[in-house]
């Protein structure tokens, strides 16, 4: 048995916690308690192995993976406010996958998300960031304020629709080695010319 063995099998023994248990230990971490972090960060391991799992043979070892998803989810511990009502792993999901993700990328391993140009790329994350900061005043759902964002930011000079709506395309898009599902209705193809920058 290898040392990540014994890891993985540390890791499924450890109890799951409660919404309740959540909030009780993020609040202590807030008021400084490491050892509350650690606690959460514990209970929510055998995630950051579901999630790493997802990225196998793509260029790095599940190891590897794991250890980019733990401080995925360090960072969704230092992020999250556990005030607003929703349980730790619903936040956690974005910090642990976007560690993986950025792991892959800078090792150039051909992760699910395409290279995209800088000033691009900063266009889209201005439009979600605006997305977010919406969603957050009107209490609903970032994919509703999306419209309002790219227009509100396009009116003022910030962004070009066209390179916006191209980025979340080749964001949302699919590689072609992925399996499709047949009875999926809403399937698209992004021309090869935009990979191609």
């Amino acid at each position: 048995m290898t040392a990540f063995d014994h890891y993985l099998a540390d890791v499924s023994k450890i109890p799951l916690l409660s919404h309740e248990q959540e909030t009780a230990y993020a609040r202590a971490y807030q008021k400084g308690d490491e050892s509350a972090r650690d606690e959460l960060v514990k209970a929510n391991l055998r995630f950051v192995i579901t999630t790493a799992k997802k990225f196998q043979n793509r260029g790095l070892d599940l190891p590897d993976l794991v250890a980019a998803g733990n401080a995925g989810l360090m960072r969704a511990t230092k992020k999250f406010n556990p005030d607003r009502g929703i349980k730790f792993i619903s936040y956690a999901v974005w910090w642990v996958r976007q560690a993986v993700i950025t792991e892959l990328e800078e090792l150039g391993t051909g992760a699910e998300v395409t290279k995209v140009p800088q000033g691009a790329k900063q266009q889209y994350n201005a439009v979600y960031k605006r997305a977010q900061e919406l969603a957050e005043e009107k209490h609903t759902y970032i994919e509703s304020q999306y419209e309002l964002a790219l227009r509100e930011l396009e009116q003022k000079g910030i962004v070009n629709r066209s390179t916006v709506t191209n980025v979340a395309t080749i964001k949302n898009s699919i590689a072609l080695e992925t399996p499709i599902d047949l009875n999926r209705i809403n399937v698209t193809f992004v021309p090869l010319e935009w990979y191609l920058v």
